[in-house]
């Protein structure tokens, strides 16, 4: 198997964490985003969205995030990880919300504070940010909800579905999320953030 992904994305973050954590053994090629290598015509082979992650298994091209991560967590036989029955589509729910929730709410923030920092794209633009807060203040109480009582989403086992809605907190504090004003996603938060696979994987500058 062959990882394509990039050490910075959060995207390529929730798949690399899933590697670490099962203590898989892959190729993993660095994709250098600020070179534009995910737009060439050999990547685009692989993934046609010119995005990253993605994973080559044999003939199978798979690309978006969740399914690597959800594809891998299965493979791997790891049923506490990722639990079979009623738990694996509880588990595959709150992959789902992420996806078209929690995530397009924190990707907002990291483009208006980070992305366009880093390309000298100009100020953020401040009624974006007030209104992807809004929503980021919205999907947190539904966490926080979910978290109440539980020691992971879940339940007493971490599962592929913490790993994917917490590796989108990777630059929370750089951005201006809010965490501390939801004290069981700060609790969870703080103990995703001390996981193995998660320390591992965290951003390096310079």
């Amino acid at each position: 198997m062959k990882l394509y992904t990039n050490p910075l994305s959060n995207n390529g973050r929730k798949v690399t964490t899933v590697v670490h954590h099962l203590q898989l053994q892959l190729d993993v090629e660095v994709v250098d985003l600020s070179k534009g290598a995910q737009r060439t015509p050999e990547y685009l082979a692989i993934n046609p969205n010119g995005a990253i992650p993605a994973l080559v298994d044999g003939d199978l091209k798979l690309w978006e995030s969740n399914a690597i991560a959800a594809y891998l967590a299965d493979t791997s036989g790891d049923r506490s990880f990722f639990p079979e029955g009623a738990a694996r589509y509880d588990a595959l729910r709150w992959m789902f919300w992420e996806a078209n929730h929690w995530s397009k709410a924190l990707g907002v923030l990291n483009f208006e504070h980070l992305l366009k920092n880093m390309f000298n794209m100009g100020a953020p633009d401040e009624a974006r940010v007030a209104a992807a807060l809004n929503d980021v203040r919205k999907y947190s109480r539904v966490l926080n909800t979910q978290l109440t009582g539980r020691a992971w989403l879940l339940g007493d086992n971490v599962t592929v579905a913490d790993f994917m809605i917490g590796a989108d907190l990777t630059y929370a504090a750089m951005t201006g999320v809010p965490v501390d004003e939801f004290p069981e996603l700060a609790r969870w938060l703080s103990a995703i953030n001390a996981l193995p696979a998660f320390v591992a994987t965290a951003p390096r500058f310079g």
